[in-house]
């Protein structure tokens, strides 16, 4: 884990976990030298509503919104633009944020798709409404992005896979490391440069690391970056 005294030049954070805001850190990435973004912006958690362990434990609670006040969708879409050599991201996102970024993707030449997130195991149903059982992920691509088309595995746009959530890392909203492996062989080849801006528990740099690609993660709570770091340790690929 590094801070942002720390950084000294763009080599300085490759392979590294940082500790901070991911828009000022961001800033610190040159014009079009990221192949890959692929990360899960913060949207709201309600104690009252969720059921789940961050009802009793107002600490995850807090830190997993703290980020929102502050997240400026479409800026994280300029940086996103900016640093990719060509547009290229996956970005999870839910409902209420959706229009957002499709209200901003839509006046580029771009190339964009939902993907269903969908969990086997989701919070039981409450306050007149359907289960909460899907979070979307919108993938974006400028033209001549590199997109695998030869390999063997599922290319479904809805997937299913079990809601680890709280179960692992003291994460609330903690993606499927298979998961997400799956989006970095699709969408990348070995050696590229892979951004997550909000790397939480850490599973999108775990999964860079195991595949043999670079990573940039950002994050602005300090006790997350530690996970992720434990994470990356355990990992069975060394760089």
């Amino acid at each position: 884990m590094i801070y942002p005294c720390q950084i000294t030049d763009f080599k300085s954070i490759e392979n590294q976990v940082i500790c901070g805001n991911c828009l000022d850190m961001m800033k610190l990435i040159p014009d079009k030298s990221i192949d890959l973004v692929l990360t899960d912006p913060p949207y709201s958690i309600h104690a009252e509503s969720d059921g789940g362990l961050h009802k009793t434990n107002p600490w995850l609670r807090n830190v997993h919104n703290a980020g929102i006040d502050s997240f400026n969708p479409y800026e994280f879409l300029k940086q996103c633009e900016r640093v990719c050599k060509n547009m290229h991201a996956y970005i999870f996102c839910a409902k209420n944020n959706l229009k957002d970024y499709i209200d901003f993707i839509t006046k580029k030449e771009w190339n964009w798709e939902i993907l269903i997130y969908a969990k086997r195991n989701p919070i039981p149903t409450k306050n007149n409404k359907y289960l909460s059982d899907k979070e979307y992920c919108l993938f974006v691509r400028a033209k001549n992005c590199y997109f695998n088309n030869n390999l063997e595995f599922e290319k479904y746009k809805t997937v299913q896979y079990v809601n680890i959530g709280n179960s692992e890392f003291n994460h609330p909203t903690v993606k499927n490391l298979e998961y997400i492996k799956d989006r970095i062989l699709f969408s990348s080849n070995e050696g590229d440069l892979i951004l997550d801006p909000f790397l939480g528990s850490g599973t999108t740099a775990r999964a860079c690391k195991d595949l043999g690609r670079r990573f940039i993660g950002i994050e602005i709570s300090e006790k997350y970056c530690e996970i992720a770091c434990d994470r990356l340790r355990q990992s069975v690929i060394n760089f």
